[in-house]
């Protein structure tokens, strides 16, 4: 029994030390039905951080975390989970959330979705990382790609 225990713990360290390294966070959602916003989630330290909250373990609703999710985003979050939920098929997406200081920032999720069964989905467990610092290059690119398309276009022919 030691052994395992050990074990355990070992891998759980590994796991602990990975997740920092990468700056990702782990969280878990119960389903409580079939509307995802009947579910509760459960955010590690660090993915209430990624979410600007205080950084310890967070629990609430999914409509309390669709809160923390960019206004122009929370149908599109909402429609992917439900959908996955639905379907009981893993997801992959990329949002924005607001933090209270009014900061936006980019999150990307991916999660797989268990089911009973029934087929009906039981829980979701999943990761998030910050995506802001690569959208922003990516934006400050497209700027500037679209900038100099437009300076081409205007130029007087030679």
């Amino acid at each position: 029994m030691k052994v395992t225990a050990m074990y355990s713990s070992e891998i759980k360290m590994r796991l602990e030390l990975a997740l920092e390294a990468a700056q990702m966070a782990v969280w878990d959602s119960e389903i409580h039905g079939p509307d995802v916003g009947d579910s509760y989630v459960i955010w590690s330290a660090k993915g209430a951080e990624l979410l600007g909250r205080k950084p310890h373990p967070l629990q609430h609703r999914f409509n309390e975390f669709l809160l923390c999710v960019h206004p122009d985003d929370r149908q599109y979050v909402r429609h992917t989970l439900q959908q996955a939920i639905d379907l009981c098929t893993d997801y992959a997406l990329e949002y924005r959330v607001v933090w209270p200081d009014s900061s936006v920032h980019w999150l990307a999720a991916k999660a797989q979705v268990f089911c009973g069964a029934d087929g009906a989905a039981l829980r979701t467990l999943g990761i998030i990382w910050d995506l802001t610092t690569r959208k922003q290059i990516e934006l400050e690119t497209a700027e500037k790609k679209r900038v100099d398309g437009s300076l081409k276009s205007t130029s007087p022919p030679r």
